[in-house]
């Protein structure tokens, strides 16, 4: 009795160390967890699992031996490759997918990917077997595997040229009704754009989906619970008689994420009347009146992002005083937002979102968690109300110019817990915008995250107080960061050489209590108590000498730093006085 209750009590230890290495391993890189693997056999066997877990972009040489250890890949083909074959075989195990060709015909995917023969085009001569394989393509040989199609894949997503497009919803319907993708519960179909260089040669256009091929596919894979056709824009049918007539009927109550490019109102509003459901919504419509049918079928909305090409209205109303024309222009907005009382997230892109508007989001959502605006043409007015009054706020990343004025403190704090806060450009002319600065980004004491494009005009005084300058005037540690400026990749021994030399040039002089090769602790404020990444691009030339010890010792939480050089997470450990293993 007592060693059955010691053996279970040994298992239930392994398992409690497996979940915990698991957790662990999320926070690791790859070479970390390699490095876990050569520690002995049973770390080995502990380890190996999470080191194959997630392979992105290079497919592994060794695929046949690890493959069934595969459960989330990533995989980018510019032309068909003989690698698309050895994957279909061997990782059979696949929770998730993601697959971008940008080379690939039809012929092309439908034998590399899904397996089977391709259908004979229209000017090719069908025989009676051609016409076999035309009705019931997937009838699979006896041993066929093909992870691309397995029953255990809960997420696929596919980039594919606009010849691959057309006929990619049909093809996948046909392999669910021949006993594949049983299991799949998330879809999405990306039309694959190579960005060209060329100016005489033209952008392909949009591949475009119709809505009856699009409600087939729903009802073959009716257990799907995110459907997502971003660039693809979906249109009404273009034949006389459809191939298979809309049910009203029906709805899809399981998909509560839905990404979709409708062309005109009437085809978001068949999707909309048949999934009452959806909490998640990214649309890039090409009409802009779809706002009352989201408000009609999407009051429980928590997450809404909405892309717009269409910029006839943007430019005649920046100015943000002008609240009688914005209360007539955008009064479906306003509306909207009141009505959205979940929502939580809100993402915009290509429309310009006025004072009133963003004053509405504010009040109207007090939810609200982040918001983005990833265009020119967001009043910094009604940015500033949102700060002072949503207090859920953790997210915030503008596309602006924020002057010295957005940061002046006029007797109105900013209520919002920020956590992450990105800003296209900021432009500091005066030494009062300049200490405010400071002295809002201090204020947010769970900031992480601090990316700012454009940082031009600012100093090392935005980030620094009087104080910490007067101790980076007395610094007189040294540090030589880790780039890969620093060896040849080609080259392992250039590798080890330089890791070898970094470790002579790192010392520490003149440090109270401190040794070679270990930092002495620094006892200072953490200003930045929980700042983990800050990112100021095209900022003017600083001296490394001290500004990054400062930066590191009032960061107790910082990973990565970048001003005029940029330090990893390793290079700030190593700074700190931490062993960093040698991968």
């Amino acid at each position: 009795m007592n060693s059955v209750g010691q053996q279970h009590q040994s298992q239930s230890q392994r398992l409690a160390l497996q979940e915990l290495g698991c957790h662990i391993a999320s926070f690791l890189a790859p070479e970390d967890i390699f490095a876990c693997c050569l520690v002995s056999k049973q770390w080995y066997q502990d380890w190996n699992p999470l080191y194959w877990k997630d392979v992105i972009r290079k497919v592994p040489k060794d695929l046949s031996r690890h493959g069934h250890l595969i459960r989330n890949l990533d995989l980018s083909f510019s032309q068909p490759s003989d690698k698309l074959a050895r994957v279909r075989e061997h990782s059979l195990n696949l929770r998730s997918l993601k697959l971008t060709g940008y080379g690939f015909t039809r012929s092309n995917f439908e034998e590399e990917v899904l397996g089977i023969r391709s259908a004979p085009t229209a000017e090719a001569e069908v025989t009676e077997e051609g016409l076999q394989d035309l009705e019931n393509p997937f009838i699979l040989n006896p041993g066929h595997r093909n992870a691309y199609l397995s029953n255990t894949l809960h997420s696929l997503e596919l980039s594919v040229p606009p010849e691959v497009c057309s006929v990619l919803l049909s093809r996948l319907a046909q392999a669910r009704r021949a006993g594949l993708l049983q299991g799949l519960r998330s879809f999405k179909g990306r039309q694959a754009i190579v960005y060209y260089t060329c100016i005489e040669v033209d952008y392909p256009e949009s591949c475009t989906q119709e809505i009856s091929n699009i409600l087939a596919f729903l009802d073959t894979f009716p257990e799907l619970t995110s459907f997502s056709l971003l660039n693809l824009n979906i249109v009404r049918d273009t034949g006389e008689i459809t191939a298979k007539p809309i049910c009203i009927g029906r709805e899809y109550v399981n998909i509560t994420k839905l990404e979709i490019c409708p062309n005109s109102l009437q085809e978001f509003e068949v999707l909309a009347t048949k999934m009452p459901n959806v909490v998640e919504l990214l649309l890039q419509p090409k009409e802009s009146n779809l706002i009352p049918v989201i408000q009609q079928h999407f009051s429980n909305l928590t997450s809404l992002s909405f892309y717009m090409d269409d910029h006839e209205y943007s430019y005649d109303l920046v100015d943000d005083y002008d609240i009688a024309s914005q209360r007539d222009i955008y009064k479906d907005w306003i509306q909207l937002f009141s009505e959205l009382p979940n929502l939580e997230k809100f993402k915009t892109r290509m429309i310009f979102m006025p004072q009133l508007v963003l004053e509405s989001l504010a009040r109207s959502c007090p939810k609200l968690k982040s918001f983005k605006a990833v265009e020119q043409f967001t009043s910094l007015l009604g940015v500033q109300f949102m700060l002072r009054c949503c207090t859920a706020l953790k997210d915030l990343h503008v596309s602006m110019v924020c002057p010295d004025d957005f940061f002046i403190d006029n007797h109105q704090p900013w209520k919002a817990p920020l956590e992450n806060l990105h800003l296209a450009e900021v432009s500091l002319k005066y030494s009062e915008g300049v200490d405010m600065f400071r002295k809002r980004i201090r204020h947010w004491t769970r900031l992480k995250s601090l990316r700012i494009g454009h940082a031009f005009s600012m100093s090392i005084k935005s980030l620094l107080d009087s104080e910490d300058c007067r101790a980076v005037s007395e610094e007189t540690r040294s540090f030589l960061p880790w780039t890969e400026e620093l060896y040849d990749k080609e080259d392992g021994s250039n590798r080890s050489r330089n890791r070898d030399s970094i470790d002579l040039i790192y010392s520490v002089s003149n440090a109270k209590g401190s040794r070679s090769g270990c930092a002495a602790p620094a006892v200072v404020a953490p200003h930045y108590p929980c700042l983990e990444e800050l990112i100021l691009e095209c900022v003017p030339k600083v001296s490394p000498e001290g500004i990054y010890w400062r930066m590191v010792d009032i960061m107790p939480r910082l990973r990565s730093l970048q001003l005029d050089i940029t330090l990893s997470e390793k290079d700030i450990l190593k700074m700190r006085g931490c062993t960093v293993p040698i991968t």
